[in-house]
């Protein structure tokens, strides 16, 4: 039988189809880093009517089956993609279903036209001193068969929302250009870690946010981005792309047995 792939951009959150997407999600996303389902709905029905910037969800099917799910958002001044959850079923997940999903995701970048010089996502490590687990290191490595390079410096995910700490952590940012640049400039990195700090978390959050909170979510977006700037202080340039020295730090004995499985892809 012919592998027919299809994705499909849900318009609203009346969707039928929605219903079924947010439940694969759900069941394929660790509770740390799963964002609320109402808080998705409320964003597909509200984010474009409000911002300049685009948002989408996605569905992505085989032979008319449901087997992933992702999100997508564009920010039209500094032409920046940010894809967060590349979720692909457990009975699908593959080499080519994830190769089949980036390409069917790259046209639909195509197909709304959308003006952008990078496409970034993010890979969660979920410890400060450990290695990722293998999991986060394989979705890297589709990643980089998908064309997305290594950003070579410490990046943090953003915490989801104030009060879901575990979600805040050190991460790997993968970042594709159609020229598969080795470099950026730090001032790029951080027009790019702006992007997704103040355009993307924060906003998302501030929703659903009281007057004190937004305040306290606004703080420590700061103190992450002043950490990475005083980590890059010395430095012009970022290095993209290479496995080796990626990973320095060895796995401490206390957390063996505490990583689960991965995740979440902001996804850069």
């Amino acid at each position: 039988m012919q592998s027919v792939y299809e994705l499909k951009k849900y318009k609203n959150s009346r969707d039928p189809e929605l219903v079924k997407a947010l439940k694969l999600y759900s069941q394929n996303i660790e509770p740390a880093l799963r964002t609320d389902t109402k808080e998705i709905m409320h964003w597909l029905d509200k984010y474009n009517k409000t911002f300049e910037d685009s948002f989408y969800i996605l569905g992505f099917y085989l032979n008319e089956m449901l087997i992933g799910f992702s999100e997508v958002a564009h920010f039209v001044e500094e032409k920046v993609i940010i894809v967060d959850y590349l979720v692909i079923d457990k009975l699908y997940r593959g080499n080519n279903t994830f190769h089949e999903f980036m390409e069917q995701i790259r046209g639909l970048l195509a197909e709304e036209n959308l003006e952008y010089n990078y496409v970034v996502a993010e890979v969660g490590c979920f410890y400060e001193k450990t290695e990722p687990p293998e999991n986060a290191r394989h979705l890297i490595r589709l990643l980089k068969m998908s064309h997305f390079g290594v950003v070579k410096c410490n990046y943090y995910a953003p915490r989801l929302g104030i009060n879901n700490h575990e979600s805040e952590m050190r991460a790997i940012m993968m970042i594709y250009s159609a020229n598969e640049t080795k470099q950026i400039k730090k001032e790029t990195f951080f027009q790019i870690v702006n992007a997704i700090y103040y355009k993307y978390y924060q906003r998302w959050y501030n929703e659903f946010l009281g007057e004190q909170d937004k305040i306290k979510y606004s703080r420590s977006l700061h103190e992450l981005v002043s950490r990475m700037e005083k980590e890059l202080m010395s430095k012009k340039f970022i290095e993209i792309n290479g496995m080796s020295n990626l990973f320095p730090l060895q796995s401490e004995s206390g957390n063996k047995n505490k990583v689960s499985k991965v995740v979440k892809v902001v996804t850069a």
